[in-house]
């Protein structure tokens, strides 16, 4: 009985390497293989696709990541700096992302550098925007400033805080952040508009700025609380005593001298009116008397006080002079017949 065997056709393949696929090398020699022997094919290297954590690092950037070239650019590098740690960006992912973080003046900045070029490496992008928005002042230049702040009118009490912290730091920043804390707690209580609260707080000597601020609102709670109590009456009468409604200057001693001689010279001239009329009266019924009595006048007290108070003071040496003459004009009074009017002058001739 005679077998029949299958025709086995001629395979070309590489004879000291592994069949893969159906593809061989050209330049290795070629043996005859049958057709019936199974050929092993490995499978193809997959290619992996992008994952969705690659499509999401632009879509999943926070609202708050921004930069304008006008806040504070050392506090936006550290929060960019550690939400890409936290996501385990790559340099280039970085340099991406920071791009779409800037606004207004940041981002002409960038316009500027990649003119010319499509992108710019995420290191050198971050030293530029370093040099253009993070340059600080100088030491003496930011003491300076910190020594002549004061709180505005206005200021709340944390917005004044928050300001001189700033420029503490700002000014201290080479040194310990313990000794920049000390001085803006003391620049705190120095630079209150309420100059007594802030030496009341100051002598207390607190060791924080929150310390002080706890100071400072019990001090105020106080002092309103002082103030909305009743007080004794007698007190509050005493004080609107002493309260002033007009403050003028004080006159010259000339200024006095003429009014009182005004007021003098009035208050005679009311008086000669009276005195006139007595005498024409008693000149009719007496004409041949030689002496004539002195007429009395009443002057009433309160218009003697008030000539007695607005008389002017005169000197020692001018009131003896004015006594010894009017001590003469008594003694000739009394030794003429007629002295003191019109009607004794002529009696005396008579």
């Amino acid at each position: 009985m005679q077998s029949t065997l299958p025709v086995v056709g001629n395979l070309i393949a590489a004879s000291n390497l592994p069949i893969l696929g159906n593809t061989i090398s050209p330049n290795d020699p070629t043996v005859a293989l049958p057709n019936s022997i199974p050929v092993q094919i490995s499978p193809p290297v997959p290619i992996n696709p992008p994952t969705q954590r690659d499509r999401d690092v632009l879509t999943k950037l926070p609202r708050s990541l921004l930069f304008d070239g006008c806040s504070n650019w050392l506090l936006f590098k550290r929060k960019f700096e550690c939400y890409a740690r936290m996501q385990e960006w790559s340099y280039e992912e970085c340099g991406d992302c920071l791009c779409w973080c800037l606004t207004g003046k940041a981002v002409d900045l960038y316009a500027l550098l990649t003119e010319g070029r499509e992108t710019l490496p995420y290191a050198e992008l971050m030293q530029r925007l370093q040099e253009r928005f993070g340059a600080m002042e100088l030491p003496a230049t930011a003491q300076g400033r910190f020594q002549d702040v004061q709180q505005e009118v206005g200021e709340s009490l944390d917005d004044w805080s928050d300001r001189v912290l700033t420029l503490a730091t700002t000014a201290f920043r080479d040194l310990f952040y313990a000794y920049a804390t000390e001085q803006a707690v003391t620049k705190f209580c120095h630079g209150l508009l309420n100059k007594e609260a802030g030496r009341h707080v100051r002598l207390q000597l607190p060791t924080s700025m929150g310390e002080a601020m706890n100071m400072m609102k019990i001090y105020s709670h106080v002092q309103l609380a002082c103030a909305a109590a009743p007080r004794d009456s007698q007190e509050s009468e005493r004080e609107e005593s002493r309260c002033v409604h007009e403050v003028r200057r004080a006159p010259s001693p000339d200024t006095v001298i003429g009014l009182a001689v005004d007021k003098l010279t009035q208050v005679v001239d009311r008086l000669l009116g009276p005195v006139g009329q007595l005498s024409d009266s008693r000149g009719s019924q007496d004409d041949d008397s030689r002496v004539r009595q002195p007429v009395q006048v009443s002057v009433p007290i309160k218009t003697r006080d008030c000539m007695a108070s607005m008389r002017p003071k005169v000197p020692m040496k001018t009131a003896a002079r004015t006594g010894g003459f009017n001590k003469q004009r008594h003694v000739r009074c009394h030794e003429g017949t007629g002295g003191g009017g019109p009607r004794g002058h002529r009696n005396q001739h008579a």
